[in-house]
Parts: structure tokens; sequence; C-alpha cells
């Protein structure tokens, strides 16, 4: 479970995808063909009997366009509604057949990179067996930071090391990734990309502006990801005559003559608000 506005310190045994002192690995699976390795950690081990519904890490990075469509895909039910103490939670339920099924569920109020971040916490919660010592809410944002931002990339992006950083590099990095500037931030300063200094200048640039704040929302918010996996594989059933278009329509809650309509003319996307290009310059010297 992960509690409004927490962030893990440094775990000295947890440094994201470089660490490789001991044989436990944790593996989640992107179902897309590539696989990458969220490293080995003696802080860390696969948790038992996790299904292979997950998401593997490898050292290649694909960016992932929406985690809810994924995560759906991998058969996590991802649930959005009206949360007060904590800003998400993982939750098994016994599906009529006897089976488990596993739930994510994410603060509507929330914008796009929040419920990103949130969702990437709770997949760590189901994928990590953390040893004793180690705190599982720290283990799990340090697996979120790795699994949305992989070290090797985000090096590529960024660079090596940093003295200073420009919030403009910032928001368009927030716009690659699909996460804030604050877990940017904390990441590059985990990675040793920002050292120190840089990194406390920085948020107290952001708390200047009141980002740290409640409700901690930052300017170019994106919008929240919508769940499309249903509708794709309604109309892809109808395309192979798999269903007639009154089950199509009745499936996805429209009227047949709103099914054609969308069948033949797409519905245009709606900008998303973080993937506007941002005219901000502040240096951080």
């Amino acid at each position: 479970m992960r509690k409004p506005g927490s962030r893990p310190r440094c775990c000295t045994c947890w440094n994201g995808i470089s660490r490789s002192r001991s044989s436990s690995i944790c593996r989640v699976s992107l179902g897309t063909g590539h696989e990458r390795r969220l490293g080995r950690c003696c802080a860390t081990r696969p948790r038992p009997n996790t299904p292979r519904r997950g998401f593997v890490l490898t050292g290649v990075w694909v960016s992932i366009a929406n985690l809810v469509d994924l995560s759906e895909g991998r058969g996590i039910k991802v649930i959005s509604t009206d949360l007060t103490s904590v800003d998400g939670l993982t939750a098994r339920v016994r599906r009529e057949d006897g089976s488990a099924a596993f739930v994510i569920v994410v603060n509507r109020e929330h914008w796009g990179e929040r419920q990103r971040f949130t969702i990437a916490h709770e997949l760590g919660h189901m994928v990590l067996d953390v040893a004793p010592k180690v705190d599982e809410e720290k283990a799990a944002h340090r697996f979120a930071g790795a699994f949305l931002m992989p070290a090797e990339t985000l090096r590529a992006e960024v660079g090596r090391r940093r003295r200073s950083v420009s919030l403009v590099e910032l928001f368009d990095l927030k716009r690659i990734f699909g996460v804030s500037v604050q877990a940017l931030t904390y990441r590059c300063k985990d990675l040793g990309i920002f050292n120190n200094a840089l990194f406390r200048r920085l948020f107290d640039e952001f708390s200047r502006r009141g980002w740290r704040n409640p409700p901690y929302r930052e300017p170019h918010a994106m919008e929240g990801e919508v769940p499309r996996r249903f509708e794709r594989l309604c109309f892809r059933a109808l395309a192979e005559g798999a269903i007639s278009e009154a089950k199509a329509a009745e499936l996805l809650g429209s009227s047949v003559h709103e099914l054609n309509r969308r069948m033949e003319v797409p519905l245009e996307l709606e900008p998303i608000a973080g993937h506007a290009p941002t005219s901000a310059v502040l240096s951080v010297a």
C-alpha cells in the first residue's frame, strides 16, 4: 500500500538495476517479447508462486505508453476510485471458478503520472519478496522508479553526472517517461546522476513553487490512463466475424449506430496535458 506523498530514502543494497551481489533476482513480464532485468539485489527475492502476468525487466527499455492497458493485458485489473488515506492498494479477489485475480486500486482524483507511479509501486508489492530488515514500502518505491525509469535509459537521456539542470529539461523528461519531475529527481539522485547539492536545490525550488505541498500537483499534469484493451478486443472479434454488431454494441454499452460511426471515423484523441511542450526555462545551477 502506498501512502500519500510517501517516498523512500536510499537503501544501500537496492540501487535500481545496477547491483548484482547475489543470485536473487526480481522478474516481471512486459508481454511484448522483450525482457528487462531489474537487477540482482541482496534485499529482495522473487515472490514465490508469482503468476507470470507480471512485468519482466531486461536490458532493453520499452516505453510504456499505457500502464493500465499493459497491466490489464497481463490479467491485473486496475480500478480507479475515491481513496482518502492512501494513494493506492493491491488486493486479490476470487473469481466464480475459484481462481484468484489481482486488482490494483488507484485514486481517481490523481493525475496520470501519479497514478502510473502508484500502479508501478503496487506491482512491486506483487512481485517482490522483501528481506525482513528491508522496508517493503521503500523497496516498492525503488521498484517503481527502476521500472518506469531504467538506469541506462535515464543515463542516456540525462547523462551520467550532472551539476545543473533546467526545469524545461526535467519537464521534457517527464513527457518521455510519464512520471513527475520529483520522481525523476529522486531517481537521478539514487543513480548518482544528481549529487546531493543539486538534489537539495531542486527540491527547494519545487517547495518554493508549491509542488511539495498537497495535492503535490505539478504543471503539465498528464490525464489519467484509461484501459482500451477490452474495446480493442471487441472490435477485433467483430472484424473477424466472431461476434455480431449487436453483440459488440452490447458489450461496449453503445448503440449499433454509434458502433458503426466509431468504426468508420476513429474518435479524436484528446490532448494529454503532460505531453504539451513547456516554455518555462529555469536553470538550477
